[in-house]
C-alpha cells in the first residue's frame, strides 16, 4: 500500500472542513436561532462555540471516560448559552445540538486517526431509528443530560448485542445505511487491512 506523508497544512485543511460539516449537521434541522439574526452575530457565536470545542479536544486524544464526556457536553451547553443567549431560541443552546456537534467532531477525528475512540456516537434521528429508540426522543429538542443518556443506553444495548462499542456500532450501521459512495480500496487500488472490532 502506498503511504504518503501528510503535512500539517493538509491535516489542518481536512479537520477544518470536517468542523464545517459537523457544525452544519448540528444546526441544520435544530431551529437554533431566533429569526432575523445578523450573519455576523451567528458567525461570532459559531467561532466562540468552536473555540470551546477546540479546547475540549485534547481531553479525547488518549480516550475519555463517559462521565467526563457527559460533563464536557454540559459545559459546552453552558458556554454556548452564555455566548449566544441573545440569538438563540429560548436563549439556550440545547444539549441535543451540543452532543450532535461534539460527538460528530469526535467521530471525524477518530476516523481520521487523530484521537482515540470516543465514548459515544452522534445521536440523531437516523441513529435513533437504527437503534429502535422511541420516537418520543428527538435529538433537536433534547435539553437534559438524562434524556440524552436514556438514548445512549438504548443505543449501547444495540452495540452490546452486536459485540461492539457504541462508536463502532454506529459507524458500521451508518456505513450500511448510507453505502460507500467511494470504494477507497478500488479507487486507490490498495488493500486496506481490516481492524478487529473491540467491544
Amino acid at each position: 500500500m502506498n503511504s504518503f506523508e501528510t503535512s500539517f497544512l493538509q491535516k489542518n485543511f481536512i479537520v477544518n472542513e470536517l468542523l464545517v460539516l459537523a457544525w452544519a449537521a448540528s444546526v441544520q434541522r435544530a431551529n437554533v436561532y431566533k429569526k432575523g439574526q445578523k450573519p455576523s452575530d451567528v458567525q461570532k457565536f459559531r467561532r466562540a462555540v468552536l473555540d470551546f470545542v477546540q479546547a475540549l479536544i485534547p481531553k479525547y486524544v488518549d480516550g475519555c471516560e463517559e462521565q467526563a464526556h457527559s460533563r464536557n457536553l454540559q459545559l459546552l451547553c453552558q458556554h454556548a448559552t452564555t455566548k449566544g443567549a441573545a440569538i438563540l431560541i429560548d436563549g439556550t443552546y440545547r444539549l441535543g445540538v451540543a452532543q450532535k456537534l461534539l460527538n460528530l467532531i469526535l467521530k471525524y477525528l477518530w476516523c481520521s486517526g487523530l484521537i482515540a475512540e470516543p465514548p459515544h456516537c452522534p445521536v440523531d434521528r437516523i441513529v435513533l431509528d437504527l437503534g429502535r429508540v422511541s420516537r418520543e426522543i428527538c435529538w433537536t429538542r433534547m435539553e437534559s443530560l438524562d434524556e440524552y443518556l436514556l438514548a445512549i443506553r438504548s443505543l449501547s444495548n444495540c452495540a452490546i448485542a452486536e459485540q461492539s462499542s457504541l462508536a463502532h456500532w454506529e459507524l458500521t450501521c451508518y456505513q450500511r445505511r448510507a453505502g460507500n459512495f467511494l470504494d477507497i480500496e478500488r479507487a486507490l487500488m490498495v488493500n486496506i487491512p481490516r481492524l478487529a472490532v473491540v467491544a
